[in-house]
């Protein structure tokens, strides 16, 4: 009997310091995880081509002529020890839609039309930018090359859009088109495989305000390249 109790006090003092290290080691794992997502996927750059979902009739767009982009900076905060993660930045857009129409107003300027052109041209767009504030739900694989499902929502101002119009022997430009929303709002998803994802964008409010320009209402589809 006497020959157990050494073996007893011996598990009975090593069995909590052995649990205490492990919990040490869970711990110390557990925020280096957190440390290293924290710095992973912190800049993407979205090459989209832009193009409105409802157009008045007449109007044409040249989708493979409206390309623009988004550069966005997230921070990225895990859920636990699961592959999800919350995500929110800043982000700064630019599209162009080519189309074939042109805007005319009212007198008063109160109201905005959207006509198709008659004349020939070369290049008829056109152009917004936006400084945005995206958040992302994200689910990522580990190891180096992960698969990528991210759903987001982003809301932006408008920094500035004009119209631009070219031909042979004229280039015209017209900055801040009479009621364009000065704010827009929309949903996207990321979805892909290592640094290249496909990248789609549906907005949520018009173009326009309400009742004073055309129903527009846009939309990007493209490629996400996620710079870690």
């Amino acid at each position: 009997m006497k020959q157990f109790l050494p073996i007893f006090f011996l598990l009975v003092f090593a069995c909590p310091a052995f649990a205490t290290d492990s919990t040490h080691v869970h711990k110390k794992t557990y925020f280096k995880r957190k440390k290293r997502l924290l710095s992973e996927d912190g800049i993407a750059f979205d090459l989209v081509s832009n193009l409105w979902l409802t157009t008045p009739s007449g109007i044409v767009l040249k989708p493979e002529q409206s390309i623009g982009y988004n550069i966005s900076i997230y921070k990225d905060w895990p859920l636990g020890h699961s592959s999800f993660t919350i995500a929110a930045g800043i982000g700064y857009s630019v599209e162009h839609i080519q189309n074939n129409g042109q805007f005319l107003y009212t007198n008063n300027n109160t109201q905005t039309f959207l006509y198709p052109k008659q004349e020939h041209f070369l290049s008829n767009r056109l152009s917004l930018e936006w400084f945005e504030i995206p958040v992302e739900l994200r689910l990522r694989t580990k190891g180096k090359g992960p698969f990528r499902f991210y759903l987001g929502a982003k809301a932006g101002l408008n920094v500035t859009n004009y119209y631009q119009f070219v031909d042979e022997d004229t280039k015209l430009r017209e900055y801040d088109i009479k009621n364009i929303n000065w704010y827009r709002y929309g949903v996207y998803t990321r979805l892909g495989y290592g640094y290249f994802n496909l990248f789609a964008y549906y907005s949520l409010s018009e173009l326009f305000v309400h009742n004073h320009g055309p129903v527009l209402t846009p939309a990007s589809v493209g490629l996400s390249m996620i710079l870690r």
